[in-house]
């Protein structure tokens, strides 16, 4: 205890050391894990969370409140795509379009897929929303808090939606976000739209682009276009509904299904997926959590190393305790993609 006593004296103020370290000043009972303190942190706690459901989280339709945007999710994305040397998207008003039809469709026919119960493919909002393509993908997320947690959901995803995010084939985006009722349960639903619009001759206009004030409507070039088709969808549900939904602007344009190559970097959102999710009321309780943890488990170390057994003492317990509270608030937030 001499070297520990010394540290205390000399390197640390004396009163972060009675705080935060067991030693002969605090009775071997840090303050911070006293009583007293302990319901300190509570009150902490509990106004955090208050601050954030009564002034943070507006009243509204939903009780389910979520700090996305489609500004934030589109830069997020080529945030993705351009460290990794892949060009960024151009948003595209039209796309926006799609993935907000899609959207409303899906809330109102009550299904989380990217096919509806009908058989309607995700094609057909590309469609009605004039956006003709050469090669198209869809992402679909719901339950996120937040724009990071959305696209590190795709990112994370090893069912295609990372290699739909990173196609270079694509350079045109368009999102949607959304706000309702889906399956009985309050959610945000995010939709991204990824497309490659179908080219003119040279020298002419790119599908889906604007000149001037007029918005350009493509011309059928008489060759077959390949579409490929990244939602990894089984291969039954493939086989079903794949053959009759063939886009209705052109009838030369096929459905395949084809895989792209993945690639190998893990960014820095991927590995903290979990936490990206966390509104910031959240991650200021996971912070006090934590630092709880630490406390306890820090008690725990130095009593075990000099033998001294205090009485009522479950630091270690309290640590796990605690532990089991974070998992429970990560796992809460989880969001889902599709």
């Amino acid at each position: 205890m001499g070297i520990l006593s010394k540290y205390i004296g000399f390197g640390v103020p004396n009163f972060l050391a009675k705080l935060l370290i067991p030693h002969h000043q605090n009775n071997h009972h840090p303050w911070a894990i006293r009583h007293q303190s302990l319901l300190f942190f509570a009150v902490i706690l509990v106004s955090i969370q208050s601050y954030s459901n009564l002034i943070i989280g507006k009243p509204g339709l939903l009780g389910y409140a979520t700090n996305i945007s489609v500004s934030e999710v589109i830069r997020l994305t080529n945030l993705e795509r351009t460290t990794r040397g892949i060009p960024a998207l151009t948003e595209s008003s039209i796309l926006d379009k799609g993935a907000q039809l899609k959207a409303s469709d899906m809330f109102r026919d009550d299904y989380w897929a990217h096919f509806a119960p009908d058989g309607t493919s995700p094609w057909h909002f590309f469609s009605i929303s004039g956006y003709k393509y050469s090669i198209a993908g869809e992402n679909l997320a719901k339950n996120f808090q937040t724009s990071s947690g959305t696209v590190a959901g795709w990112m994370a995803s090893k069912a295609g939606h990372r290699e739909n995010l990173l196609n270079p084939a694509y350079n045109e985006i368009g999102v949607a976000v959304v706000d309702g009722v889906l399956l009985g349960e309050e959610t945000t639903l995010v939709v991204q739209f990824l497309a490659k619009p179908v080219e003119y001759l040279a020298g002419t206009p790119v599908a889906g682009t604007s000149v001037g004030n007029k918005t350009t409507t493509p011309k059928e070039t008489g060759k077959p276009v390949s579409i490929k088709d990244n939602l990894n969808l089984n291969n039954n549900e493939v086989n079903k509904k794949l053959a009759p939904v063939t886009p209705k602007e052109t009838d030369s344009v096929s459905l395949t299904l084809e895989p792209i190559n993945k690639t190998g970097v893990l960014s820095f959102s991927t590995l903290f997926a979990p936490v990206s999710n966390l509104n910031n009321a959240q991650k200021a309780t996971l912070a006090i959590l934590m630092l709880m943890i630490s406390i306890f488990i820090v008690d725990s170390i130095i009593a075990f190393a000099h033998r001294r057994i205090r009485e009522n003492s479950h630091s270690f317990l309290h640590a796990s305790m605690l532990l089991i509270l974070i998992l429970v608030l990560v796992l809460q937030t989880k969001g889902f993609v599709i």
